[in-house]
């Protein structure tokens, strides 16, 4: 898998490499072709199984179908991918997660016993993204407060915090607008601004006989998410290899499903 984590306000984009020689990834469903190498034992439905048949997910997307239709592959392939990331890889406990949404980028049919239904070999490309608040940013700038309130004396805050009272001065004394990070102390903060006076989620407090406005606000993480799988699918298995090389084969891939 590749990961690239940046901030929700720097863009970016995925940077796609070439896919393995034994899983051909044509984009042009019109040029794709059934290969014409032959099968190697893991390719053939009647092969001998791997010893650790039976085995499964448990996903509940059902098995490999033994069909024909490359269609009905290739959306079995694209909700198998769905299930797998799902329960592999994306972080269920960030703030918010992207559609995790795989895009087949190319299936071959692998003759077998006399028959397509030997098998497949399918690629699938899939995009997601994820979401989380990694900080809390202090930001502080003069302001008037609220008509009838009193601004919370800088002196009253808490004697163990540091950042705030820090930051609430520089900002009465300069005049403008001042922004740091919080660490490990941002709920301590939030408990000390529950005494200022609020307007809009701004908290009022004074210093040296300035109002300064402070506000708590969120640093998001944003991670852009890109795998790329190479199934080997047969009527009684299911191997998986993940990786962007030319070398990644799927017939060496992990074995996820089988059934004797």
């Amino acid at each position: 898998m590749r990961r690239r984590a940046l901030l929700a306000t720097v863009g970016g984009s995925l940077a796609l490499a070439g896919c393995a020689a034994d899983a051909p990834t044509e984009t042009d469903p019109s040029n794709r072709t059934d290969s014409g190498s032959e099968p190697t034992d893991t390719d053939t439905p009647d092969a001998a199984l791997p010893d650790d048949c039976p085995t499964t997910r448990g996903y509940g997307v059902g098995f490999p179908p033994d069909t024909e239709d490359r269609a009905a592959v290739e959306t079995f392939v694209a909700a198998y991918e769905t299930a797998h990331l799902n329960a592999t890889a994306v972080n269920h406990g960030a703030d918010e997660v992207g559609t995790v949404r795989p895009r087949i980028e190319g299936s071959t049919a692998v003759p077998g016993s006399g028959s397509v239904a030997g098998g497949w070999t399918v690629t699938a490309e899939t995009t997601w993204y994820e979401e989380r608040v990694v900080e809390v940013e202090l930001v502080a700038e003069p302001a008037e407060p609220p008509e009838g309130t009193d601004p919370l004396p800088v002196d009253d805050l808490p004697d163990e915090l540091d950042t705030l009272p820090g930051v609430v001065r520089e900002a009465a004394a300069s005049g403008e607008t001042i922004e740091r990070r919080l660490f490990d102390d941002s709920e301590a903060v939030r408990e000390a601004l529950a005494d200022a006076p609020e307007r809009d989620g701004t908290r009022f407090l004074v210093a040296d006989g300035t109002t300064v406005g402070v506000t708590l606000r969120a640093v998001v993480e944003h991670a852009d998410n890109a795998v790329r799988a190479h199934y080997l699918l047969t009527p009684r298995l299911l191997r998986r290899a993940e990786g962007y090389g030319d070398d990644v084969d799927p017939r060496e891939g992990a074995l996820l499903e089988c059934r004797a």
